[in-house]
């Protein structure tokens, strides 16, 4: 049987600031996982490592893992091949310490959609109603 190797991601963390995700600077943390863990793993290896960083997160709160862009991680970008580091890595075309992906508090995440989503629908209406 063979072993799967562990590796090393940096996984940072977003937040909302005036209805954008921004990422937070100089708090990324490099997470040791799986080369062929899902999305999910990850997930759950950088919520407790970053939380046991940061006594000001809460580790039973929800959160959601994203790409450098602020999209959610469950598919590779631009196909329907479901998420692996070491297919990700391939992707992406870079060594796998330097590869990065952010939690965010789904809380932040669900806000910023949301808060968007309004404010076009908000202005279309006031360009419309004047």
């Amino acid at each position: 049987m063979l072993a799967v190797a562990s590796v090393q991601v940096q996984v940072g963390r977003m937040y909302l600031s005036f209805r954008q995700l921004r990422k937070v600077r100089g708090e990324s943390c490099a997470v040791l996982v799986d080369q062929d863990c899902s999305a999910d793993a990850i997930l759950e290896a950088a919520v407790g490592k970053i939380c046991a960083c940061n006594q000001h997160l809460n580790k039973h709160s929800e959160y959601i893992l994203l790409y450098p862009d602020g999209q959610p991680v469950s598919f590779l970008p631009g196909s329907d091949q479901p998420f692996t580091v070491s297919s990700y890595k391939d992707f992406v075309g870079k060594c796998y310490q330097n590869l990065r992906l952010f939690i965010c508090d789904m809380d932040h995440f669900t806000a910023g959609k949301f808060i968007i989503t309004n404010c076009s629908m908000f202005y279309c209406w006031i360009a419309v109603g004047v």
